[in-house]
């Protein structure tokens, strides 16, 4: 038995950092991040999900895949050895209970 059997929702917090570093200075920063689920995936609800660079001042895009996911498409045109990329999302999952 666990001790979530009883629980009908569950809320979570999911952190990830990627870091991106060059051997040599890269001229033009074309990059796209799939990091984002959709707003819901069965009984998953992304409650607030955040997006941070550091280490670039770049410009962003956000756009939907055919998947529902968010993808950010980040562009820079000036010298770029290295960035980071961290994500932190909350989401719910909720039990479907029969009642």
């Amino acid at each position: 038995m666990s001790p979530l059997d009883d629980v009908d929702r569950v809320t979570y917090r999911l952190d990830q950092t990627f870091v991106y570093r060059y051997d040599a200075p890269i001229q033009r920063l074309r990059h796209r991040l799939r990091v984002m689920p959709p707003r819901q995936h069965g009984p998953t609800v992304l409650e607030t999900s955040r997006l941070t660079i550091s280490g670039a001042d770049v410009q962003r895009r956000r756009v939907r895949d055919g998947a529902g996911n968010t993808v950010v498409r980040l562009y820079r045109d000036m010298e770029q050895r290295a960035y980071g990329a961290a994500t932190s999302d909350v989401r719910a999952l909720s039990r479907l209970v029969d009642k």
